[in-house]
């Protein structure tokens, strides 16, 4: 059995998390390959050099027969820039890619394709109309059973602007979804299931199943801290929370939210940053400690070991992998009702939900765990993470999955 991840890039937390689900699957001894525009995986685990995705010039008779005819997937573009000051948004996909993945050699090599966040890169009037292979596809975000946007928030801030045309493009994709024959679609959170379900777009797919995504273990795990929190000035008695943000601009990840929520706080605490985000503060109670990008993923799990716990304020999310990493490293997290959040934060165990989403009840629900975070026990918070997210699990449960849709 050759199972294909195909995901639009391999960084993100989409790419993050297709990659690590094929390095489980790589363990359990199942070829599994992987393709983005940037990095391609084949079936033995081994990173290959990739001419398909190279980019060719476009010579001056098809610039000339874009200005003069441009495609559907130009016109929309070419709506949305004119309307850029005036959109809001976090991202945007339309139904369009100028890849014919169809075509990929590893494509044609493999049993079962699956698909991740592919926003860009999977032509769906094309890709649907000529792949007859069954179909996984694990949704990270929304944007496959919606229009343009990713998220119901974007959507609906828009509407009033390009409503027609994000219609049109959920349209284009329903019915590409439609000539799948053999399909399975898996979210990593209920939450999402829910959404997916709702949307109708899935109702012919013979396998619908929620499967958490995995993290590595062996190196998202409890670990002393001491040296961390000397380099950086942190006393032991110190109470610290992490945020880690994902871009200077994302409504949706609730930096203003968060800043906002500790702008009231009065007992000293300091917030250590990870990410290019920036979080303006001028309350003096708040100590921070900005650290940029850090890409090693050894030195970021010393950074969940070493909070006391990670503040998750994002407006909509699926299953994030800061949850997952968090609780992996003993670290409690503090969110907000929604998404796979509410799923698996418990109170007082694996950390604090907030009320609703709004800074108050955050800044709140950050009181509450500052007057009670000595309740919180590291090993059965890691012990937790064992129990949901390790890739044997998240691996065993997609090898079921596969073999059911292949028969």
């Amino acid at each position: 059995m050759k199972v294909l991840h195909i995901n639009t890039s391999p960084r993100g937390g989409a790419g993050i998390a297709a990659m690590r689900l094929q390095q489980a699957l790589l363990e359990k001894e199942v070829a599994a390959a992987f393709i983005s525009n940037t990095k391609t995986i084949d079936f033995a685990g081994e990173v290959m050099a990739d001419p398909f995705f190279n980019y060719k010039k476009a010579g001056l008779g098809k610039k000339i027969k874009q200005k003069l005819m441009p495609s559907a997937d130009r016109q929309v573009k070419d709506k949305l820039k004119a309307l850029a000051d005036t959109l809001q948004y976090e991202t945007v996909s339309t139904a369009y890619a100028p890849y014919t993945i169809e075509k990929h050699p590893l494509v044609a090599q493999a049993d079962i394709l699956h698909l991740h966040w592919v926003g860009g890169f999977v032509d769906y009037p094309s890709f649907f109309k000529k792949i007859k292979k069954p179909i996984v596809w694990t949704l990270h975000d929304m944007n496959p059973f919606k229009g343009l946007f990713h998220y119901e928030e974007d959507e609906k801030r828009n509407e009033k602007w390009v409503g027609a045309v994000d219609r049109q493009q959920a349209t284009l994709k329903r019915k590409a979804i439609q000539q799948i024959s053999k399909g399975a679609l898996v979210t990593p959170s209920k939450w999402m299931m829910d959404k997916a379900v709702k949307s109708t777009v899935f109702d012919h797919f013979q396998e619908k199943e929620v499967i958490p995504n995995g993290i590595d273990l062996n190196l998202f795990l409890p670990q002393p801290t001491e040296s961390f929190r000397t380099t950086h000035g942190i006393s032991p008695t110190e109470t610290v929370l992490l945020y880690v943000a994902g871009g200077k601009t994302n409504n949706r990840k609730g930096a203003i939210l968060l800043q906002n929520a500790l702008a009231k706080i009065t007992t000293p605490i300091t917030l250590i940053i990870v990410g290019e985000v920036d979080v303006q503060l001028r309350n003096t109670a708040v100590k921070t400690i900005p650290l940029g990008f850090v890409k090693n993923q050894a030195s970021l799990a010393v950074c969940y070991a070493a909070a006391d716990a990670v503040v998750l304020p994002s407006r909509e999310d699926n299953l994030p992998n800061v949850m997952l990493e968090a609780l992996s490293c003993g670290t409690p997290v503090i969110s907000f009702p929604n998404g796979g959040m509410k799923e698996h934060i418990e109170e007082g165990k694996t950390g604090y939900v907030a009320t609703e989403v709004s800074d108050e009840a955050l800044y709140i629900a950050i009181l509450k765990f500052m007057d009670t975070k000595a309740v919180f026990d590291e090993d059965a918070i890691r012990a937790y993470a064992e129990e949901h997210f390790s890739f044997d699990q998240q691996a065993s449960s997609y090898q079921k999955l596969y073999k059911r849709i292949l028969i």
